[in-house]
């Protein structure tokens, strides 16, 4: 509920309330609370302003971002990525993660994914993959996510193509 003071500020409040009846079920007495919620509530709007700008960063970046828990399945995927897979996220999210990629791939992608898992610690690696018969490099961050007992429960990677980049340093070379 909403409560306008008298000096025109606006507080949200929780109210509990109990009738105290007599033998006829008639009420005699109520009794309650009201509890002054307007922090916490302010802090669950920051909190749900600050996920809606991660997410539309998310989706609309040209990055390949996505999330990976413990049991090698995704648990978030953007649309750039899920297109770079040839699907959607729709179709991604829930799935075991080798299944999108060659055994010789997914293998190296898995010890990566494991050491972070095992080390708690980023991992920024470049690595050469194919999708759909177009061979990339991609400059990877894979990020440790942590639960409320600071283990990592899933890792957040961050892909981005250089291959422009590393073909103009071979021709350089």
């Amino acid at each position: 509920h909403r409560l306008l003071l008298k000096n025109g500020v606006i507080k949200i409040i929780r109210t509990i309330g109990k009738a105290i009846t007599d033998d006829s079920g008639k009420a005699i007495e109520l009794f309650g609370t009201v509890q002054d919620i307007s922090k916490q509530k302010n802090i669950e709007l920051k909190l749900k302003e600050s996920e809606e700008r991660y997410r539309y960063l998310a989706e609309l970046s040209k990055d390949s971002i996505y999330v990976i828990n413990r049991n090698d399945e995704v648990e978030y995927v953007n649309e750039f990525a899920a297109n770079l897979l040839g699907s959607t996220p729709k179709e991604i999210i829930g799935k075991k993660r080798h299944k999108f990629f060659p055994p010789d791939i997914s293998e190296k992608q898995n010890e990566n994914l494991q050491e972070v898992f095992n080390t708690g610690k980023i991992n920024r690696l470049e690595a050469k993959i194919t999708f759909s018969g177009y061979e990339t490099w991609q400059d990877n961050y894979l990020i440790p996510l942590k639960n409320e007992d600071n283990k990592v429960r899933a890792v957040m990677g961050i892909s981005r193509d250089i291959t422009k980049r590393v073909q103009t340093e071979k021709a350089l070379q």
